[in-house]
């Protein structure tokens, strides 16, 4: 028997493409995007972040190859125990992280070459821990409350933690966990107050920790915000620097290495990756970029009606709307749609954390794709 590279690529086909364009759109956009600094820091060396990058998807592309043969079943088991490991790294990062530009957002682990980031391992166990209680609720309205308390507790456990350094993340999971409400049938009316009470929440918080030392992040979210609806106010060296990047690009670009604002541009790499795209391959690659998350997203919702349970409905719509909902936030945030946050572009910006994490969650896509394709294969054989 004859053995064939696509042996190992499990699931949906077409899912499997959008990942590795994903993954060589990353590596030339990096390094584009991070060749002055790699000269700058790196002793000459323009190619230090295109290897490093490199490495990062080769590791990543690895790991949805073996997360996709983990049965998804797994995760619903163990929802507990993940989102209790999720909540000790957070816990532990927000008392003893690594402090980058004034917020305790990444954990150093002795054997790892980067420094990782447990919010998203965070958001992951959150959604599969809500996908269960979703999962296993039943039609009456009793119940339906029972479960919208466990959720709303188990998020705001997390969402408290996670908001002390990184608002904009918290707002996603907040957002993550409504969408899921909503596809879970739960009762709009819990919803809407459910709702009511995150945003009361949110600014009972603000007023309390206004006195204390985590106000800065508080703070750097209000200026931003205000700078967004008055240009007369706060710092837009970043934002003026996004819009030139891409006025610049025109319709094709200025061509491939030949960005100027990725040596102005700070986080060009990260979370301005997608302006610098756009300079360099205009409208043409900004069009390649969204039609590749929308490819993702519909496949993604293919993948999840496909399902014949619960559970992995839930689960596989919970990971496509982070993944695609970040992506189109980065992507709002590049060309001042929305006030900037700090999101990367999943599985293009620099970064091992994001890239693993969101590879984490293509595997586990994968699988539910790879596991009803095959039932649904022996149920037709027993007929």
């Amino acid at each position: 028997m004859k053995y064939k590279f696509t042996n190992i690529l499990k699931g949906d086909i077409i899912f499997w493409n959008a990942i590795i364009l994903l993954g060589v759109i990353s590596i030339l956009a990096v390094y584009s995007s991070s060749g002055g600094l790699a000269y700058q820091e790196k002793a000459g060396n323009t190619g230090y972040f295109l290897w490093k990058q490199i490495v990062f998807i080769a590791v990543a592309l690895v790991t949805v190859m073996a997360v996709q043969f983990i049965s998804y079943k797994r995760y619903e088991k163990h929802a507990l125990i993940l989102y209790g490991i999720a909540i000790f790294l957070l816990i532990v990062t927000a008392v003893a992280g690594v402090e980058i530009n004034g917020a305790k957002r990444w954990l150093s682990i002795p054997g790892i070459p980067f420094n990782f980031q447990p919010s998203d391992l965070a958001k992951i166990s959150l959604i599969v821990l809500t996908s269960k209680i979703l999962a296993v609720k039943r039609k009456d309205g009793k119940i339906a409350v029972k479960s919208l308390k466990q959720i709303g507790i188990f998020t705001g456990i997390i969402v408290a933690i996670v908001m002390i350094n990184d608002i904009s993340t918290a707002l996603l999971i907040v957002v993550i966990v409504a969408v899921l409400l909503i596809i879970g049938r739960i009762d709009k009316k819990y919803i809407l107050i459910s709702i009511g009470v995150v945003i009361l929440g949110l600014f009972i918080l603000y007023f309390t920790v206004s006195n204390f030392d985590i106000k800065n992040r508080f703070g750097t979210a209000g200026n931003r915000i205000e700078s967004f609806f008055d240009s007369e106010s706060g710092d837009h060296h970043q934002v003026d620097r996004a819009k030139i990047a891409i006025v610049t690009g025109g319709l094709i670009g200025r061509g491939p290495g030949n960005s100027i604002q990725r040596n102005i541009l700070s986080q060009s790499n990260s979370d301005y990756i997608f302006a610098i795209i756009i300079e360099e391959y205009g409208l043409f690659g900004a069009t390649v970029i969204i039609a590749l998350y929308l490819w993702i997203l519909y496949r993604g919702i293919y993948i999840a009606k496909n399902c014949n349970e619960t559970f992995p409905i839930l689960l596989t719509s919970g990971l496509i709307v982070w993944i695609t909902g970040q992506a189109f936030a980065n992507m709002m945030i590049a060309t001042d749609m929305l006030p900037a946050t700090g999101q990367t572009l999943p599985f293009v910006s620099m970064g091992g954390t994001s890239i693993i994490s969101t590879a984490i969650a293509f595997g586990i896509i994968l699988n539910v794709s790879y596991l009803t394709k095959k039932k649904k294969k022996k149920e037709q054989l027993a007929n």
